[in-house]
């Protein structure tokens, strides 16, 4: 019997399980992405309750606190022919792994307390076709954008067009935070059924770097001691005692014969068979007779 192959067939589930347990592991880690260097939209909303109803959440990945002053909000059409500002010059700070939240200034109308508002109700609205663009100043530098559903202006691919009352929504990034970027809007960016705007309270909480082992202090070897021999006392030598002479045994005289008698006669035990024949008219048989008795050896 093949107990190798039976043992490989009866340990096959298990095996599998352990390489798909791996595989989705492997997944689940590999499908987080490195956070980006810079101050990145995170969210955007362009309808709600009404076609007002939006608003543009920022995120900064970085370790260190952005100061917004003088940055530039736009908004550009799908063939980008036309475009206008939402926020002409920002005010205000985006903290370390903080959140940043601009809103219409009439048509926004969710719980979550506005940071910046758009600088007119003029400003023009975000259709879900559009591109919005974030630039450190006033339109020269473009610190990041993203383009919707058949958005010309976009990094790489578009991020889908979302729903009234949903947003699209940056992907989480290793540190924990919406600041995922493959500069691919399609790849860093998910459809949210129903939007989660972040202001300037929210912080994201990142994974504190394990601290370094600190190296330990080699014990010191104790001396051992070497022992001192022990001189070792010479044996004084003790006289062997004289052999003493052993006595020879005077022979006796021999006893009277006894005289010796014949044997008695063996005998054994043993049986013999023989058979006997009766005629009942057409049919004959025969029966054993067993004799058994003594018989001289």
């Amino acid at each position: 019997m093949n107990y190798s192959y039976m043992f490989k067939k009866a340990n096959l589930p298990w095996l599998l399980g352990l390489f798909v347990f791996g595989a989705l592991i492997f997944k689940a880690e590999s499908s987080v992405r490195a956070a980006a260097s810079h101050v990145v939209i995170s969210q955007v909303q362009v309808a709600g309750v009404t076609a007002n109803d939006e608003f543009v959440e920022l995120y900064n990945p970085t370790n260190s606190a952005v100061d917004l002053s003088g940055w530039r909000l736009k908004r550009e059409s799908e063939s980008a022919s036309s475009s206008s500002n939402l926020v002409a010059s920002m005010s205000g700070t985006i903290a370390s792994h903080g959140y940043f939240l601009v809103t219409h200034p009439t048509g926004y109308t969710g719980s979550v307390i506005t940071d910046e508002v758009y600088s007119s109700t003029n400003s023009g609205t975000i259709a879900d076709n559009n591109s919005v663009l974030l630039y450190s100043d006033a339109g020269t530098t473009l610190i990041d954008k993203v383009g919707m559903g058949t958005a010309t202006d976009k990094e790489a691919s578009d991020a889908p067009s979302p729903i009234a009352g949903g947003s699209i929504q940056r992907k989480i990034d290793d540190t924990g935070g919406h600041g995922q970027d493959t500069e691919d809007n399609s790849t860093d960016f998910e459809l949210l059924t129903t939007s989660t705007p972040r202001n300037s309270s929210i912080i994201v909480s990142t994974p504190s770097p394990s601290a370094s082992p600190t190296a330990s202090a080699s014990p010191t070897a104790t001396p051992t001691a070497t022992p001192t021999s022990t001189p070792t006392a010479t044996p004084t030598a003790t006289p062997s005692a004289s052999p003493t002479a052993t006595p020879t045994q005077t022979p006796k005289p021999s006893g009277f014969p006894f005289p010796s008698f014949p044997p008695f006669p063996r005998f054994t035990f043993q049986c013999k068979t023989t058979f006997v024949t009766f005629d009942f008219g057409f049919f004959r048989l025969r029966l054993p007779q067993i004799f058994c008795g003594p018989v001289l050896l």
